[in-house]
């Protein structure tokens, strides 16, 4: 026992262990790494862990556990604040409920990580965060947190990574974020944040995450954002945003990924996105683009998804696009697709009952186009699935499919 009172690192994650955290864990008081992390620990968390003044870890994600008090108060918080070495707290994954409190912001200033996703915490984010200097990851995402992004946060100069993901925040993106220049992470999506996109995340030269999609944010899209030349993702989807400002992404050297998707995007798409020369995935689709699909296109050689769908593109497929040996998955808008009518099947169809096509509705059915999206040609023929196909020649793949009104058809 006397030994066990000496023990600086406790780790028993990914067991099936169950029951309360015991209060005398306590008693283990040269504790400094306590992970709990993956079990099914249940009841509230102990306050005494307070007792522990050595500890510089503690990791109790995805158990069971709750505050313990009736109005879900978050009093372990508190008694945290006795631990002046504490560097990381991991409780993700419990359904600790209740409101962040403000005494958050009496935690050490050694903190440096702080975790608290999926927790089904209400409320708002109280200023005092702005207290906890040293932070690098503030990570809330996946609650029910309310109101605007304290402008506190601003205050926290070493921040690398801010997850504020998947809440009900409100307000306009505030520019006081701008000032968290070592910033490598924004995880901001899937909330109600309005107003316009600041021009002054351009500056911060560290991002490469930039996550701001889903929300109700209405303005262009800064050009100040195509400065931030290491920039790794971005996606900005499912807003109202505008192109006033020209797509200049040219020089985005290491992008893999650009999501722009569901916003109100004119005008022709630029020749300047072939030069994406790591570009991963495109998504532009449904928007309001016009013109042509880009011959530079082909220039992005490493582009395994493109979609371009639901936009007023027209055209032809670029012959460039050959060169995209990766591509997976390419989307046009209007897939400039031949769709030929199985002619010889109905005729057949027709002579085994004895009676003739009428040239005149034969003549009408050649003549009368339909423009049918890449979307509804993937349903006719079940993904283009293998089944479904008839063939291939040096002109490509040929697959038989069902039309939503019942037409069959051959795609080329």
């Amino acid at each position: 026992m006397t030994n066990a009172l000496k023990l600086e690192y406790l780790i028993l994650r990914g067991n099936k262990l169950s029951g309360n955290i015991p209060n005398s864990i306590s008693n283990v008081s040269m504790l400094k790494f306590l992970d709990l992390v993956d079990n099914l620990f249940s009841g509230p968390i102990p306050k005494t862990l307070g007792n522990l003044r050595h500890l510089e870890r503690l990791q109790i994600m995805n158990n069971n556990l709750i505050t313990g008090s009736a109005d879900h108060e978050w009093t372990f918080l508190s008694s945290l604040a006795n631990c002046r070495h504490l560097r990381k707290i991991v409780v993700s994954g419990n359904p600790l409920s209740g409101v962040l409190p403000t005494y958050i912001g009496n935690l050490s200033t050694s903190l440096q990580r702080f975790y608290a996703d999926h927790c089904e915490l209400e409320g708002n984010i109280p200023m005092e965060v702005g207290n906890l200097s040293n932070m690098l990851v503030f990570e809330l995402g996946y609650n029910k947190l309310s109101g605007f992004i304290p402008t506190s946060i601003g205050g926290l100069r070493n921040l690398q990574g801010l997850g504020l993901f998947s809440n009900k925040l409100e307000g306009p993106i505030s520019k006081s974020l701008c000032d968290l220049e070592r910033l490598y992470n924004l995880f901001l999506g899937l909330n109600k944040l309005y107003g316009s996109i600041p021009s002054c995340l351009g500056n911060i030269t560290s991002l490469r995450y930039l996550y701001i999609e889903s929300n109700k944010l209405s303005s262009a899209i800064p050009s100040t954002l195509w400065n931030l030349k290491d920039i790794l993702e971005v996606d900005l989807s499912s807003n109202y945003l505008n192109n006033s400002h020209a797509l200049d992404v040219g020089d985005l050297r290491s992008l893999l990924k650009l999501n722009l998707s569901r916003n109100i995007l004119t005008g022709d798409i630029l020749s300047t996105f072939g030069g994406l020369k790591t570009l991963v995935s495109l998504d532009l689709s449904n928007n309001i683009l016009h013109g042509h699909i880009p011959e530079s296109f082909g220039g992005l050689i490493s582009l395994e998804f493109l979609d371009i769908c639901n936009n007023n593109l027209s055209g032809v497929i670029p012959k460039s696009l050959e060169k995209l040996l990766y591509l997976k998955y390419g989307l046009p808008t209007i897939g400039i697709v031949i769709v030929l009518i199985v002619l010889t099947i109905m005729y057949r169809r027709c002579q085994s009952r004895g009676t003739t096509l009428p040239i005149k509705d034969d003549l009408l059915s050649l003549t009368t186009l339909r423009r049918i999206s890449h979307c509804e040609l993937s349903q006719a023929t079940n993904g283009f699935e293998e089944s479904n196909m008839l063939g291939f020649g040096s002109f490509g793949y040929v697959y038989k499919g069902r039309l939503s009104d019942g037409m069959e058809v051959a795609i080329k």
